[in-house]
């Protein structure tokens, strides 16, 4: 995500009930991105009945930068907080 916020902040939205903020995902090497899916599934009617997307705030976008060493360092944290959003007996999957 890049919306401002610091590097390692975790955000989540239920997409079966919200949009998913556009800017949030502007950083996208495809020019189709998470929100625009999304919305393009919810005008079809095709939106999954459970949909959670997590998404976390990056520091460094440039081609080939890798993650940067504050996420790098977070990691363990962030997967943590990921895991403890999910309801018991669900997988997230990348």
């Amino acid at each position: 995500a890049c919306s401002g916020a610091l590097a390692g902040t975790v955000h989540s939205f239920d997409a079966t009930r919200e949009s998913v903020p556009e800017p949030r995902f502007n950083a996208s090497s495809h020019g189709f991105g998470v929100a625009q899916a999304l919305e393009l599934a919810r005008a079809l009617d095709r939106v999954p009945t459970r949909c959670r997307v997590f998404a976390v705030e990056g520091a460094d976008f440039g081609y080939g930068a890798g993650l940067s060493t504050t996420l790098v360092r977070q990691l363990d944290a962030i997967v943590a907080q990921i895991k403890a959003a999910l309801p018991d007996g669900d997988v997230a999957h990348a």
